[in-house]
């Protein structure tokens, strides 16, 4: 009998199945496929409870990173509209520099072309007025020969 067992070790078998409920008959000759068959179930309901215990931590650190993210989406929604009114508020701005820009070149080229305006009739002042003095010098020059005598003074001098 290769694949029997002892007394004590069926025994202990026996009561190991007892206590998980299996209190069906059991033959020495099957005694020893029953105990490895009770070993591999022992060791597969370790396994299985590792695993739930596995699975309990991964499911809570899938809660963590779940309210994470919804943090996050929460954050990321108000992120955006943040963005997007900042973005308007920059066209707007930026739209209003353009208009700016291109009212002070309108009002520099007005004054531009005022300047040239007043520059010409500054010009044209200053030939009026140099030849105003050239007549005056003429009309001084002969009112001093007729003071002095030299020469009569005609109909007002040299226009």
């Amino acid at each position: 009998m290769k694949g029997a067992v002892t007394e004590g070790r069926f025994q202990t078998l026996r009561n190991r199945l007892n206590d998980l409920h299996y209190k069906e008959a059991l033959s020495r000759e099957s005694s020893s496929l029953v105990e490895n068959l009770l070993m591999d179930l022992l060791s597969s309901v370790e396994t299985l409870q590792e695993l739930k215990e596995g699975t309990g931590q991964q499911g809570q650190r899938l809660d963590v990173v779940l309210s994470e993210v919804a943090a996050l989406r929460h954050d990321n929604s108000r992120l955006l509209t943040d963005n997007n009114t900042l973005h308007s508020e920059l066209l707007d701005a930026s739209e209003s520099m353009d208009r700016l820009e291109v009212d002070m070149r309108s009002q520099l080229r007005a004054l531009e072309a005022e300047i040239d305006h007043a520059g010409a009739a500054l010009g044209a002042s200053a030939v009026a007025a140099r030849r105003r003095e050239g007549e005056l010098h003429a009309l001084r020059e002969a009112a001093l020969r007729a003071l002095r005598g030299d020469t009569p003074v005609a109909g007002g001098g040299g226009g």
